[in-house]
């Protein structure tokens, strides 16, 4: 059984994001989120830290989400 708490989803998304982009200083990488993806966003870019972002008008803010692990 796969625990699905956020802990896993971010560590999960922080593996996908380094095994895609193998050359990280070669890449621009932008975060995208659409709904509810801005919840994941935040506190996925304390582990892999973006170029910038895209979406703002669609993307729930930080604010809008209480972190579990601070």
């Amino acid at each position: 059984m796969l625990a699905a708490t956020p802990r896993v989803f971010i560590e999960g998304y922080k593996l996908a994001l380094e095994k895609a982009i193998p050359d990280r200083n070669g890449s621009l990488v932008l975060f995208w989120g659409m709904s509810t993806g801005g919840a994941s966003l935040y506190p996925l870019a304390k582990y892999f830290t973006p170029d910038g972002y895209l979406g703002w008008g669609t993307s729930s803010t930080r604010l809008a989400y209480v972190e579990e692990n601070r």
